[in-house]
């Protein structure tokens, strides 16, 4: 069973609002927002991890995965994937897709990997920004390893893959 996650009282003080409103909403209104980070998990979802095998997209609308698909047949022929696996996410608006590399990557590969296959810029924004600040969750755990998830309800229908590394 995984352990109740905590956010570290720094990261609780920092200030997402001053990232520029954009057509996607701001920080402080987006998905990965302290007080939301904190619901999800009170709500039983459980943060997924990308790892250097594989990456974690959000796709936000229909239209979105639209785009993926286009991106992902060139991406395909460019850096190549093993394998691919979708579900809806859990509020119900878009999906969360999981991209097995041939290979392992590192986080800013895998950021930018994620951002060319059209994952929600924002969110990849801060991932960038976790991982340029090398802040640590309150278990110790190192955004520069891993500043990039996604939340599941039900983490057992995730692939091997997925689920045998990612899951906090």
């Amino acid at each position: 069973m995984i352990e109740q996650y905590k956010l570290p009282e720094e990261m609780q003080e920092m200030n997402l609002g001053e990232i520029p409103e954009t057509r996607y909403g701001s920080a402080a209104q987006y998905g990965d927002s302290f007080e939301k980070i904190e619901a999800r998990i009170a709500d039983g979802q459980i943060p997924v991890y990308s790892k250097p095998h594989f990456l974690c997209i959000d796709l936000d609308s229909k239209e979105e995965y639209v785009e993926f698909d286009k991106r992902l047949k060139n991406f395909e022929t460019t850096i190549g994937y093993k394998e691919v696996f979708q579900i809806p996410s859990p509020s119900g608006r878009g999906y969360h897709v999981y991209v097995l590399l041939k290979k392992d990557y590192g986080i800013a590969e895998r950021i930018a990997m994620q951002a060319a296959l059209g994952a929600d810029p924002i969110r990849e924004m801060l991932s960038i920004y976790k991982f340029v600040a090398g802040e640590r969750t309150s278990t110790g755990d190192d955004f520069r390893e891993n500043p990039t998830w996604l939340f599941e309800k039900d983490v057992d229908i995730l692939p091997k893959w997925v689920s045998e590394w990612g899951i906090f």
